[in-house]
């Protein structure tokens, strides 16, 4: 199994002028420390979701050409996701990605929880975004067929097999991936009528 790229111990995400990280999806260790640099000329702030967080606190403002204080990570071998809010707009854009981890075992996914066929809109888990090599997790309400588009994105079972109800093992994005954003169906056969989607970004 791969071994996914150390960053720096003091992780740096810069905002570019158009209120978007430079890099969108990023790889950090356990012990690794996490500030944001707001290259944009205006004010923003940092709202970070997960299922099984929190791992990082909000950031409630980071003005132009200052950094946020440092963080270090609350959680361990994790998996979260954030987004970039204009706040003289109140656009945000996202979301992004953020791997801590100092190995894959045990796997720092990003759980997606589901009920009724549909992760939560709040946090909104509906799309997500993980680098490139990173790994999700799925907490089923029920027992369902699950495809992707395209196909074979992540290595779950195919229909017939079903996955859940619970919580499934960890999938990871298989190595040489080319694809930047792939869409999950589920279907449930022992409920008539739930069908559910979702997207997950990979690394864009």
């Amino acid at each position: 199994m791969a071994t996914l790229p150390r960053a720096d111990a003091a992780v740096r995400v810069v905002i570019t002028v158009n209120g978007q990280p430079q890099q969108p999806d990023i790889n950090m260790g356990n012990s690794d420390s996490l500030t944001f640099y707001n290259g944009a000329s205006f004010p923003v702030s940092i709202q970070f979701f997960c299922a099984n967080g929190p791992v990082f606190n909000d950031i409630a403002r980071i003005d132009p050409g200052k950094s946020s204080t440092a963080q270090y990570p609350q959680i361990p071998q994790i998996t979260t996701d954030y987004q970039i809010t204009n706040l003289n707009t109140q656009v945000p854009q996202g979301p992004y990605g953020i791997q801590v981890s100092n190995s894959n075992n045990p796997a720092p996914a990003l759980l997606i929880p589901i009920t009724n066929g549909f992760a939560p809109t709040d946090p909104n888990l509906q799309t997500i975004s993980i680098p490139s090599q990173g790994w999700i997790q799925f907490n089923m309400d029920l027992a369902y067929t699950i495809t992707w588009n395209p196909p074979n994105a992540f290595p779950t079972p195919t229909p017939p097999t079903t996955i859940g109800p619970g919580l499934t093992q960890p999938y990871q994005v298989p190595p040489g991936n080319q694809v930047n954003s792939a869409v999950y169906t589920l279907y449930s056969p022992g409920v008539k009528g739930v069908v559910g989607h979702g997207t997950v970004k990979i690394n864009a």
